[in-house]
């Protein structure tokens, strides 16, 4: 899970840790070789721990260094991957494989059956992408058969809303959703269909 650090911009944090403070250099080493063996370098788990390292040794010239350096590459990981400070959600519409790109740049990544509720909602508006639905368009398009009470339109949305956000494993955080539900119902990321 390569995010948006590399080796060479650790490499050079470790440098200039050993010349600043050597504890925390063999700290950082021993979190990188740790991230290494597991198959994680260069994972937003691995910045994780080491920016909390650096903060623990209360160093503010190498957290200054390490976050200037991991933002700036940030920036241009998401300019290679064609984000803007939005999110990229990117459907295969003939296998219902999907992967978002936060603009912090965790990935997420699941596949929908075709011809289910979440797979018919998530093609509809990625086709429609920056448009806004009412609950009872979007009834309509699952399944105008089936249409229930008013009432009950809406929490169908929601429900499927929701099955869409677990099976992608979206966290609560909102920074990380590329669902608008406010005032009707829509995509708020960059958006790509495969087929």
């Amino acid at each position: 899970m390569k995010i948006y650090i590399d080796e060479k911009a650790i490499a050079y944090i470790n440098h200039y840790a050993e010349r600043l403070d050597n504890k925390l250099f063999l700290q950082l080493k021993s979190i990188d070789e740790k991230y290494k063996k597991m198959g994680l370098f260069c994972s937003t788990e691995h910045l994780n721990e080491r920016t909390s390292a650096i903060k623990k040794a209360k160093n503010w010239m190498i957290t200054e260094k390490e976050t200037g350096i991991f933002e700036t590459q940030r920036k241009q990981r998401l300019e290679e991957i064609g984000l803007n400070n939005r999110g990229r959600l990117v459907v295969n519409l003939k296998d219902g494989h999907t992967i978002y790109w936060t603009d912090s740049l965790k990935k997420y990544m699941a596949t929908f059956k075709p011809r289910t509720n979440p797979y018919i909602l998530l093609i509809f508006l990625v086709q429609n992408p920056g448009e806004i639905f009412s609950d009872e368009e979007l009834v309509d398009k699952l399944n105008p058969q089936r249409r229930d009470a008013n009432s009950a339109d809406d929490r169908r949305i929601r429900d499927t809303i929701e099955t869409i956000r677990k099976k992608l494993k979206l966290t609560k955080n909102p920074e990380d959703d590329f669902f608008t539900v406010d005032k009707g119902f829509g995509l708020n990321c960059i958006v790509e269909l495969k087929s």
